[in-house]
């Protein structure tokens, strides 16, 4: 990067920070039980929950420990109405 873009970029990165301050952050996944029993036993579900706070990010955490989205774990659908023209079944 060169010296002349250094500035523009902290004062961005200080904008953005503030920006999020106050809000929390809530992100909803869902765990396979048998990934869950696993992780507990081996003493691995603290290293998860290290993970996400580190990061911010429970999916990203789960993608880090390498497992599989839809198989071990999942987001579970919006609770928002469907779009127009969409049926729901």
């Amino acid at each position: 990067m060169s010296r002349s873009l250094t500035p523009v970029f902290r004062w961005k990165l200080a904008e953005v920070k503030a920006e999020f301050a106050g809000r929390v952050p809530v992100e909803v996944v869902y765990l396979v039980r048998h990934v869950y029993r696993y992780l507990l036993h081996r003493g691995r579900l603290a290293f998860l929950a290290h993970l996400a706070e580190s990061y911010g990010s429970l999916r990203l955490a789960f993608e880090l420990l390498g497992l599989v989205e839809g198989a071990e774990w999942f987001v579970p659908p919006a609770n928002a109405p469907p779009e127009e023209g969409v049926l729901a079944v």
